[in-house]
């Protein structure tokens, strides 16, 4: 028994680092403005992930998304069912800076990487931080990971999602 799990510690700890299912993009030069959405009631704390509005409102162009297709695109939701809980979108003007790749532990292969043990990418994503369709597998957005105290550090502009969308 004892056996088994040290060949298991030694299986998990000479585990290739997670390797980007795409080319992973630059960190936004100089000042940038990115987006936080989460439900209502949760509070911003620690390390958050967040999108860059450009990106996002390129996308939304092109796509005219409800509340569901959106939050689906994002990685929050599995179906794209519009939701019956409200969600909320949080803007942030920060300098890039502030941004790095979500990853627990420095990595070669991902330039700009967190190196944060809470600062790793979230279910549904790649290893770089690119949202990945659970139906098609397909990669979507890039996500950032930064501190909350880095991204409101400039002041912040907080919306409901129904009125972020109608906005674009």
């Amino acid at each position: 028994m004892m056996l088994w799990g040290l060949w298991i510690v030694t299986a998990l700890a000479t585990e290739p680092a997670p390797v980007c299912a795409a080319e992973v993009q630059a960190l936004p030069p100089g000042q940038t403005s990115v987006v936080w959405v989460s439900p209502l009631h949760r509070r911003a704390t620690g390390w958050l992930t967040v999108v860059e509005v450009g990106d996002l409102r390129e996308w939304l162009e092109e796509e005219d998304p409800d509340a569901g297709q959106f939050l689906h695109h994002l990685g929050l939701r599995r179906t794209e069912r519009v939701p019956k809980r409200r969600y909320k979108v949080v803007i942030f003007d920060m300098n890039s800076t502030g941004l790095c790749l979500p990853s627990t532990e420095p990595n070669p292969s991902i330039p700009a990487a967190c190196g944060h043990r809470k600062a790793g990418p979230d279910h549904g994503q790649d290893a770089c931080g690119r949202v990945i369709d659970p139906k098609t597998g397909d990669l979507g957005m890039q996500t950032y990971r930064s501190r909350w105290r880095d991204l409101a550090r400039r002041g912040f502009c907080l919306l409901p999602l129904s009125r972020f969308l109608e906005g674009s």
